[in-house]
């Protein structure tokens, strides 16, 4: 049986147990918030993201998701809001990906243990 990504990021000594812990409760949690999709992948701006908030908050924007304004305030396409919305259901169970988000792990580290798993197979 081959062995976990979590086992091996512990063994190569790039993450920590609690990292790893961490890691795997946001995990559990299901997605992130589109706006958090949206500032990691460079779409937007931690101002743009409390500006839509603002905007869902008044009458005008009352009852509108989040990608629907920023797609209404021009701040992204409708095609970006779509690939956006892809991502969420990509990564929401991919632990790398996660531990990468969290900054406990680097696109090389992770790349790396992904490849030793694949190995095992």
């Amino acid at each position: 049986m081959a062995k976990r990504l979590g086992t091996i990021l512990l063994e190569m000594e790039y993450v920590t147990k609690s990292q790893l812990e961490e890691a795997l409760r946001k995990q559990a949690d299901g997605k992130e918030w589109i706006g958090q999709s949206m500032v990691s992948q460079g779409m937007l701006s931690l101002e743009d993201v409390s500006s839509i908030i603002a905007f869902q908050q008044s009458d005008k924007g009352k009852g509108k998701l989040f990608g629907v304004c920023a797609v209404g305030m021009g701040m992204i396409t409708e095609e970006q809001r779509l690939n956006i919305m892809k991502y969420q259901d990509f990564c929401r169970g991919i632990l790398g990906d996660v531990l990468a988000d969290l900054g406990h792990l680097t696109d090389l580290q992770r790349n790396e243990a992904v490849r030793l798993q694949f190995l095992q197979l």
